[in-house]
């Protein structure tokens, strides 16, 4: 049987692209983090490769203390608050010595990076699309998130993906979108919920394909966790649930959103409820707000998902810089949809405002920026919204 020549050239092409990423990892000194956030999923990868499983901390300790001949008490690991499917999709870090690792994660980061721009800008003109390929390296969340090694990027491409899925009825490439926003569950289930929810209305036939899909992509990850850890609906909660009682993490101190800068602003000491409960306000004012709309988002998906990820990212309190990468995909359907210099130049403005800010002023009075900036996209995308004329999808329903 022979394979048509697209296939082998592709073939062909990934294959040097890994060898050569893996060489990159490997022989090419860097200075990338490795202590913080990419340091929780690096050792859940070799908590995977040593049989331990991604929750089985203490094993780990004993392991690496018996390795070490030290005792336990000086052995330091990093709790792990995401889902099991995390390691399995990046266990093959754990093969490398950790600053090769960080690298490869590094690379891999890029490739989700640039996917997402390509999803992103597939209706563009070329030479736009080709000068939206490096807009990303100027919005300053990007830049930290590469920096940190963070896990945001999977979410990123998943909602592109997503939008592009539901445009063109692609009911697999809509499973794999959602599948990715699970990476990140606080800030991707809901959105997830919210297309779900979508499908299911649509009473067509690419809504029941695609809902089935998307259901059985979710069962598919939660079913192949079980490889890594068959008690993991147990442990990972736990996990989880143990994170949060860290001090940073319980006080929310390094925060950054709208519920933590409310708090910080108007109650003395604010803490991790105080602030879940005035997103919980701000949740409600926001669907009340956005549900002015909720007619004319039938005829787009594409605003629904921007919707959803805005509203999350301005009611979920535990939030920091690097999560407002997902601004990039807001960014992306206005600077489609808006047609007059004003609002570009002001949406261009918008865009650079977090870099400037935070380079000049620093992360502690730059990063409320990143705040003004979602709001705004907010307001945009409610007027681009409310001009949607209101129609149903569901012209195709069988």
């Amino acid at each position: 049987m022979k394979f048509p020549l697209k296939i082998t050239l592709a073939v062909i092409i990934i294959s040097f692209l890994l060898v050569g990423m893996v060489v990159v990892a490997l022989y090419f000194p860097n200075s990338l983090h490795t202590n913080s956030d990419f340091l929780a999923m690096y050792d859940a990868d070799l908590r995977l490769l040593q049989h331990f499983g991604p929750y089985g901390y203490r094993a780990q300790i004993l392991w690496m203390a018996q390795q070490a001949n030290t005792a336990v008490e000086n052995i330091y690991v990093p709790q792990f608050p995401y889902p099991p499917w995390i390691p399995l999709s990046t266990f093959y870090l754990g093969y490398l010595p950790i600053q090769s690792a960080a690298m490869l994660w590094f690379e891999i980061n890029l490739i989700l990076l640039f996917s997402t721009v390509w999803f992103l800008s597939a209706g563009w003109h070329s030479r736009l699309r080709l000068i939206s390929f490096l807009a990303p390296f100027l919005f300053i969340p990007v830049i930290g998130t590469l920096g940190v090694g963070q896990y945001g990027f999977p979410v990123l491409l998943g909602s592109a993906i997503l939008i592009h899925a539901i445009r063109h009825k692609l009911p697999v490439l809509t499973s794999i979108g959602t599948a990715l926003l699970t990476y990140k569950p606080h800030i991707g289930l809901p959105v997830v919920l919210v297309i779900m929810i979508y499908l299911h209305l649509r009473h067509d036939v690419f809504g029941r394909r695609a809902l089935r899909w998307v259901i059985g992509g979710i069962a598919f990850l939660c079913i192949i966790s079980l490889t890594a850890d068959p008690l993991w609906f147990i442990d990972y909660p736990r996990s989880f649930l143990t994170y949060q009682t860290g001090a940073d993490i319980a006080s929310c101190a390094a925060c950054d959103s709208v519920p933590a800068w409310l708090a910080n602003h108007f109650i003395a000491n604010p803490t991790l409820p105080q602030m879940t409960g005035i997103g919980a306000i701000l949740f409600i004012l926001l669907v009340l707000f956005f549900g002015s709309v909720g007619s004319h988002l039938k005829k787009s998906a594409d605003y629904l998902v921007n919707i959803s990820l805005l509203i999350v990212l301005m009611v979920i309190p535990h939030l920091y810089n690097y999560d407002f990468i997902l601004l990039i995909v807001p960014f992306a359907l206005l600077a489609e949809e808006s047609h007059s210099w004003p609002e570009r130049t002001f949406l261009i403005i918008l865009y650079l405002l977090p870099f400037f800010a935070i380079e000049i002023l620093g992360r502690t009075n730059g990063d409320p920026s990143l705040l003004l900036v979602t709001v705004a996209l907010a307001l945009l995308v409610f007027i681009h919204a409310h001009d949607l004329p209101q129609l149903d999808v569901s012209s195709d329903a069988a």
